[in-house]
C-alpha cells in the first residue's frame, strides 16, 4: 500500500491530541481492527506516524496519541522533560505512565464511537515508556488483546535503572511518589496489580520483545510500592 491510499486523520479528544492513519474503506465488510502505538519517552504521536503507516498497511486502524505532558500537552524542551521525569522517576514519571493509561482507554472509547472499527482483540504497543503504557492500559482494558512491547516493564518500580547516559553507571534515586502518583501505581501497575498464577499475569518474551496478556483480573487497590 502506498502512502496516497491511506487516509489521515487528527483530533484532540477531551485535551488529548490524537493521530490516526487506516485505509480507504475496510475489506469485505469487515471492520478494521484498531492498532494503538504508543510513544516512548519525549516522543510524539507525530513522531509514531511511519508505524502508524505500516500497521495501516497492514489493515490497522492505527492510531497514536500524545502521552501526558508530551507534544502538544507539553511546556518545556525535550531535554528538559526527559531531566525532570528520569531525575524524580516516582514523582514525576509514574503520573506520565497512569494518565496515559487512562488516556489511552478513553481514547479507544471516542475511536469506537465515531469510526467503522473492531473492537475486539485491540493490539497496544510502543517502545519503552509506550510499551509500559501498554502494558497498563492490557491489564485495565479487555479490548486489548495483544501487546507488542519493546524495551519495557510490568514493573514500575524497575529494579536496578540505571541513568540514560551511558557513561554514568550509577543506579537511579527513583525518589518518592506523590499521592496521586501512589494511586495510580496501586491501580494500574501491572507487576502488583493483576494478580494470577504467573507473577505477571503475562507470558513474555524478550528475545522478541513481546509481552501478551493471557489474564484478566481486577486490580489489587491495596498493593504500594516499596
Amino acid at each position: 500500500m502506498t502512502r496516497s491510499e491511506n487516509q489521515y486523520g487528527s483530533a484532540t479528544v477531551d485535551g488529548i491530541p490524537i493521530r490516526w492513519v487506516t485505509r480507504d474503506q475496510s475489506t469485505d465488510g469487515v471492520a478494521r481492527r484498531i492498532a494503538l502505538w504508543l510513544p516512548f519517552l519525549g516522543g510524539t504521536k507525530d513522531t509514531m506516524l511511519p508505524m502508524l503507516e505500516r500497521l495501516a498497511g497492514a489493515g490497522f486502524f492505527a492510531v497514536s496519541i500524545d502521552p501526558w505532558q508530551h507534544g502538544d500537552r507539553s511546556t518545556e524542551s525535550l531535554s528538559h522533560l526527559r531531566d525532570r521525569l528520569i531525575g524524580a522517576f516516582r514523582r514525576e514519571m509514574w503520573p506520565v505512565i497512569g494518565q496515559s493509561t487512562l488516556d489511552a482507554m478513553w481514547v479507544l472509547d471516542w475511536i469506537a464511537a465515531h469510526h467503522d472499527v473492531s473492537t475486539s482483540s485491540v493490539v497496544a504497543g510502543g517502545f519503552s515508556m509506550g510499551g509500559d503504557i501498554s502494558i497498563a492500559l492490557a491489564g485495565i482494558d479487555h479490548r486489548v488483546g495483544r501487546v507488542a512491547a519493546i524495551g519495557s516493564t510490568p514493573d514500575w518500580t524497575r529494579p536496578g535503572m540505571r541513568h540514560l547516559d551511558a557513561s554514568n553507571g550509577d543506579l537511579v534515586d527513583q525518589g518518592t511518589p506523590t499521592a496521586y502518583g501512589r494511586w495510580l501505581y496501586a491501580q494500574l501497575n501491572p507487576i502488583t496489580g493483576a494478580p494470577s498464577t504467573s507473577p505477571m499475569g503475562r507470558q513474555s518474551s524478550s528475545k522478541a520483545g513481546r509481552t501478551t496478556p493471557t489474564s484478566r483480573s481486577k486490580p489489587r487497590t491495596g498493593s504500594q510500592p516499596p
